[in-house]
């Protein structure tokens, strides 16, 4: 079982990974894809709804943001669209 969120892995508390979650747990777990189930829980205990909502929001417009801002490359954005 593999747990965790990418969004509280940027910022690398006890050396947390982005990439870990982001991609590198899917291809090292490639051969198991029929049977791997990837689940996003609706409920969130630990923030209250405000903090989840302007978190959403936030992660749904940085992509397009950043892009206008420092015409980054594809590969970052949709890098950036996983995490929200």
């Amino acid at each position: 079982m593999v747990v965790g969120d990418v969004k509280q892995s940027i910022y690398r508390w006890r050396s947390g990974n982005m990439n870990l979650l982001a991609s590198e747990v899917k291809h090292d777990l490639k051969n198991f894809h029929p049977v791997i189930k990837e689940e996003n829980l609706d409920t969130n205990f630990r923030s209250k709804k405000q903090i989840v909502d302007f978190n959403n929001s936030f992660f749904n417009a940085v992509p397009s943001v950043i892009n206008e801002v420092l015409e980054l490359d594809e590969h970052l954005l949709i890098l950036l669209m996983l995490m929200a």
